[in-house]
Order: C-alpha cells, then sequence, then structure tokens
C-alpha cells in the first residue's frame, strides 16, 4: 500500500476584504503544485 503521509503542509489564510475574522486552513498536500492552486485561490478572495 502506499505511503498516504502528505508530502506538504501547506498553511492557508483567507481575509475578505473589510471582514472581522481571519480563516486559517492547515491544508495537507502531497505536492508544491496543489497547495499552490489552494493558495491562488483563495488569493483571489482578497
Amino acid at each position: 500500500m502506499a505511503d498516504a503521509t502528505p508530502a506538504v503542509a501547506a498553511p492557508v489564510e483567507a481575509q475578505t476584504e473589510g471582514a472581522e475574522h481571519t480563516y486559517k486552513f492547515n491544508v495537507s498536500m502531497s505536492c508544491g503544485g496543489c497547495s499552490g492552486a489552494v493558495n491562488r485561490v483563495l488569493g483571489k478572495l482578497d
């Protein structure tokens, strides 16, 4: 069976403009490309 341990852990923060809340997601990905995709999508929320 393949090892299921993620190779890259990317803490991601999302905060909307004028919002009082900050959301922090501890997203674990197996590659840097995947974590980069999450960062790009959440970056569009800023």
